[in-house]
């Protein structure tokens, strides 16, 4: 197969068959990025081999077929109040800088969110005392610092802060005060 060409078509062997691509751009691990053309998802061409033939999408016309064609029945004409055409929007065609390209959106790494440990020091600091490991729990969670869906997030925060305190010993950023219970400590 010739070269092949960015912005071209073509019909590729996809994972679920063989579909009309559009070559959108090069991949940055090797390959290409390529829109499916019936659904309009974005998708890697790994290899040149996955690219069976060119497609033109214009060339494309109904052949004749050996179905007998039915006489078409003309529809009704419904007869309906005038409608009237909604206020006109103006039409905004976005300037080159405000549109974002999608793969710079894709590439976007999500914003982080806070650790449990980051989270309970935060809380601990805000509180200036000791708190059971579970207000800390509840703290972090009604001010959203940090949420989850485990069963015992109060047991994995315990053991969490008491492997902070053995390892990093006084540099660690907490104090044990009492059997499940912890304080900031003093800076």
């Amino acid at each position: 197969m010739a070269r092949i060409k960015i912005g071209s078509c073509y019909i590729a062997r996809l994972s679920k068959g063989e579909a009309p691509v559009r070559i959108e751009s090069v991949h940055e691990d090797g390959g290409w990025v390529a829109k499916t053309l019936l659904t309009s998802r974005i998708t890697r061409i790994k290899d040149k081999n996955q690219i069976l033939e060119p497609y033109d999408p214009e060339a494309l016309e109904e052949t004749p077929s050996a179905v007998e064609e039915t006489p078409e029945t003309p529809e009704p004409v419904i007869e309906s109040e005038t409608v009237e055409e909604p206020a006109s929007i103006p039409e905004e065609t976005p300037t080159p800088g405000e549109t974002e390209d999608i793969y710079d959106v894709l590439r976007r790494k999500p914003r982080r969110t806070m650790t449990l440990l980051e989270a309970a020091h935060r809380v601990l600091t805000e509180y200036g005392g000791d708190l059971s490991v579970g207000d800390i729990i509840t703290a972090a969670q009604n001010k959203g610092y940090w949420q989850t869906a485990g069963k015992t997030p109060a047991n994995t925060l315990c053991a969490a802060m008491t492997r902070e305190i053995k390892s990093k010993g006084t540099a660690s950023r907490f104090v044990k005060s009492e059997r499940g219970r912890f304080k900031a400590k003093a800076e």
